[in-house]
């Protein structure tokens, strides 16, 4: 998955939205990994 996001944003792009990833506040990651893992849950409900 990492590389067709990478394919679609180019690797400068892909490396500014890490950057910026890492610098956000802890507490918006917490609520960014939930998300995702809600999120990735809701794909194996949905392919299962």
């Amino acid at each position: 998955m990492n590389v067709l996001v990478m394919g679609i944003m180019g690797r400068a792009s892909f490396k500014a939205l890490i950057s910026w990833a890492l610098g956000t506040p802890p507490f918006f990651r917490r609520i960014g990994g939930l998300l995702a893992i809600i999120f990735g849950g809701f794909l194996l409900y949905a392919v299962v």
